[in-house]
């Protein structure tokens, strides 16, 4: 009896032990990917090139700057848990622009879409804004992503903070790359770029920054590049968009957003020139489309509201004071149209 009692404990003991080596090389597994293997934060789209990927819960984000925040996104890819059906009365206001406006760095709740709905919410509860930046892009794929994603949102309002990254010197201007040249030297240079190898040989041969997918316009350059996103592309992105918009009574604005030059301002003094400044003035008269202008709303602690790291980007404290500033101009507008 002993005997047979001995062997049956000693085959529970060896059962646990092997069960406690697959446990333990479970775990070890599951920690290995979850550091080493996560899937990408992005997903190649035709609607503007590249958008973030859907569905994502609380997603760490960290880049080598020394970024570490939260990401949520929804259904479509947008850092928002609106969906788009709209409850009446609602009115919903949509935020398109790049990494700044998205709130790169920042977690969820600390992003300038989402803390403008918090400033607008003691005098505007039945206001609802839509987070629809993304990461690096330029009013070109903010347009596609406003046709293809947000307008199924059916926004009542729009504000594009124009990007900066239309200014970046490429081969292929965004909209190109989305729909082709759109005459006979565009179509040639789309090819080139696109299929000839001769071409690149002789670009890497010939120019010094030929590797790089885009060079900054402040940089010195000799190769023949165009800007990302041209005025009269960006005019085109900004008229289809409002076009799009009519289609269900919205309206859309276009603005610029502060950068850390802008904030090391004192509040309300004249703002400093920057590239598409003039340009949207034009447009403005041009074709009377709203202009937003936070540019000076918030100096003149500019390192207090952007990252030591990173003063390209807004941290918490910053996000929060534009957005208050911003809500303070939206302010006689939403009184005009009726809100409370």
């Amino acid at each position: 009896m002993m005997k047979k009692w001995s062997k049956s404990k000693q085959r529970l003991i060896a059962f646990l032990m092997g069960l406690s080596i697959i446990v333990l090389i479970v775990l070890s597994a599951e920690w290995f990917l979850s550091t080493q293997g996560q899937k990408p934060a992005y997903q190649i789209s035709q609607i503007g090139g590249w958008v973030m990927m859907p569905h994502e819960k609380n997603r760490r984000m960290q880049s080598p700057q020394g970024h570490d925040f939260l990401m949520t996104t929804n259904a479509d890819g947008l850092r928002s848990s609106l969906s788009t059906v709209k409850q009446s009365p609602r009115f919903r206001i949509a935020i398109l622009g790049d990494s700044t406006v998205f709130g790169w760095g920042v977690n969820d709740e600390d992003s300038f879409p989402s803390q403008l709905e918090t400033a607008l919410a003691s005098s505007f509860p039945s206001v609802e804004v839509l987070n629809a930046a993304q990461p690096g892009h330029s009013s070109t794929q903010a347009a596609e992503v406003f046709r293809h994603i947000v307008s199924a949102y059916q926004p009542d309002l729009s504000i594009l903070f124009l990007p900066e990254h239309d200014h970046n010197r490429v081969l292929v201007s965004d909209r190109e790359v989305l729909r082709g040249g759109d005459h006979w030297q565009s179509q040639l240079r789309v090819f080139l770029a696109r299929r000839s190898a001769l071409y690149s040989w002789l670009r890497h041969a010939i120019f010094p920054r030929a590797k790089s997918l885009w060079v900054f316009p402040d940089q010195e350059h000799s190769e023949p590049r165009v800007p990302r996103v041209s005025d009269s592309e960006r005019e085109e992105n900004i008229l289809e968009m409002r076009s799009t918009a009519a289609s269900w009574e919205g309206v859309v604005w276009i603005g610029l957003f502060p950068s850390h030059y802008d904030l090391d301002q004192e509040r309300g003094a004249p703002p400093k020139s920057r590239f598409g400044s003039q340009w949207i003035k034009e447009i403005h008269q041009q074709h009377q489309i709203p202009f937003f202008e936070l540019r000076n709303c918030c100096g003149p602690d500019g390192d207090a509201l952007v990252f030591p790291y990173d003063r390209g980007h807004l941290n918490a404290q910053g996000c929060q004071v534009v957005a208050a500033a911003a809500a303070e101009k939206l302010h006689s507008y939403l009184s005009a149209q009726g809100m409370h």
